[in-house]
């Protein structure tokens, strides 16, 4: 039962980290189909350098993650071999098994490369911020209109 515990803290923990990156990404960053998903090391220093931090924090909690619920998924199969009630027991922890991979098989899969990688997380398909949003433009006085150009800034697109 702890182990339990702790594997949902866990998977809360990731699902925390995972929201606060997506509203990073969302509030720093815009997605722009014409541009590609490495566009991202074109941005300035200061966001990359907080995009693979917000990375490294997400990957660091998945592995944990990941280890914990493997760690419940191996002592609860072993528990349940041995105190065997009906195929209901094994069919709900299958059903939970099954849906922590996917979630987890989910995570890693968008994070295939924890460093400069920016996909979102919650979009149905693999989508990345890959330019800067315009509304934060102002935030770099560093880089005038010249440094600025079309790959970098996210654009207001007719659908």
């Amino acid at each position: 039962l702890c182990l339990n515990i702790v594997c949902l803290v866990f998977l809360l923990l990731l699902y925390l980290v995972e929201l606060m990156r997506e509203n990073w990404c969302i509030a720093n960053l815009d997605i722009d189909s014409s541009q590609p998903d490495n566009n991202v090391e074109n941005l300035p220093k200061e966001v990359t350098k907080d995009l693979v931090k917000w990375n490294g924090r997400y990957w660091f909690v998945t592995k944990l993650c990941i280890f914990v619920c493997g760690m419940n998924v191996i002592l609860s199969g072993a528990y349940l071999g041995k105190h065997y009630e009906s195929p209901i027991t094994v069919t709900t922890a299958l059903n939970l098994f099954v849906m922590l991979a996917t979630k987890l098989n989910k995570v890693v899969s968008a994070q295939s490369k924890p460093g400069l990688n920016s996909r979102s997380a919650y979009m149905i398909e693999f989508t990345s911020f890959n330019v800067l949003d315009k509304d934060i433009r102002d935030q770099y006085p560093s880089m005038d209109d010249s440094m600025m150009d079309d790959s970098m800034i996210g654009h207001d697109h007719e659908d």
